[in-house]
């Protein structure tokens, strides 16, 4: 099982245990509701009530403890990475580059399939073009640790967020009547591990993600 996977049984398992927590909760307050009005009503409505939350909140350290691991996981996965090194080629061109005065925008685009497979000659090209006014002409660098590791970042801040505040499982109507958008977009039944990761990594190339941090064991 790889990484990914794992992401995915965790917040599978969560929304699964926390589903079984609110039915059991719906069912003894349907019991009680034959009772209202009777002496004891309002303390056992109560009762269930501190189960209900005692509950949920043991379900909650659970998953936010094992999304803890999981990050370290991938981090761990992360750190055995390094990212290629500029080819000769590549540091004679940007040198050449820089000599210019003031080179024009096609003059670094030409440069950009020749850097594309190396992040660190990308960046450069991309703080070239920066410096002489072209903005947005060489995209920000992906693909490299530091794009990865911020990915994995925002897609574990995500995975707390929603553990911690995910309370009626699928019931997109409660989401958006509370603005709850990003429960909205991630409380779903997910068919798969990438599917799920994509949607905790909105907008990343997850198969170049995938590469970084996913291994099997």
């Amino acid at each position: 099982m790889n990484n990914f996977q794992k992401f995915y049984f965790d917040i599978t398992g969560f929304r699964d245990e926390m589903k079984g927590a609110v039915k059991r909760y719906q069912v003894t307050i349907k019991e009680l509701e034959r009772f209202k009005g009777s002496a004891g009503y309002d303390e056992e409505m109560k009762k269930a009530e501190t189960t209900y939350r005692t509950e949920t909140e043991a379900i909650r350290a659970l998953y936010s403890e094992r999304l803890s691991k999981r990050k370290e996981d991938c981090l761990a996965v992360l750190r055995t990475h390094r990212d290629p090194l500029p080819t000769p080629e590549q540091i004679a061109a940007l040198q050449a580059l820089k000599l210019l005065d003031k080179p024009t925008k096609a003059q670094i685009t030409d440069l950009m399939p020749q850097m594309k497979d190396c992040p660190l000659t990308m960046a450069a090209l991309r703080d070239t073009a920066l410096q002489h006014g072209y903005l947005g002409v060489v995209p920000d660098t992906e693909g490299d640790t530091a794009w990865a590791r911020e990915r994995t970042e925002d897609m574990f801040k995500a995975a707390q967020k929603f553990v911690h505040d995910l309370d009626n499982v699928g019931d997109t109507g409660d989401h958006v009547s509370n603005h709850a958008w990003s429960l909205f977009r991630l409380d779903h039944d997910y068919a798969n591990a990438e599917e799920c990761v994509s949607q905790f990594c909105a907008g990343t190339d997850v198969q170049m993600l995938e590469k970084f941090i996913n291994i099997a064991e």
